[in-house]
């Protein structure tokens, strides 16, 4: 199973949570972000999907060892600020109407 952070609009995981039939849509934006910020362990995140956040994942001085993971439908999928690293494999962005942008360059954020 994979932890999933989206939004409460977002029918497709966990069902209608909000308890509005399909009356709202999920866009992004609609919730914040993830934040690990000044962490002096690293925190590992698998098998997860960040969907539909202003930010899904935002590292701030935190290291983070991320697999299999699934950034789709957020404003920026990944930040990273300071002096955070990541770790990162299978990791996938979301393409077409799923895009989400990084402010950093996915290549030299997750290597």
């Amino acid at each position: 199973n994979k932890a999933v952070f989206t939004s409460i609009k977002d029918d497709t995981y966990g069902g209608d949570t909000n308890n509005d039939s399909s009356t709202t849509t999920p866009a992004k934006a609609d919730w914040s972000q993830v934040h690990l910020e000044n962490t002096t362990a690293t925190s590992t995140i698998a098998h997860s999907i960040f969907s539909y956040g202003t930010t899904g994942l935002k590292l701030t001085n935190s290291s983070a060892t991320l697999d299999i993971i699934l950034f789709k439908t957020n404003t920026t999928g990944i930040k990273s600020i300071g002096t955070s690293t990541t770790t990162a494999t299978n990791i996938t962005f979301g393409v077409g109407t799923e895009s989400n942008t990084t402010d950093d360059d996915p290549a030299s954020l997750i290597p």
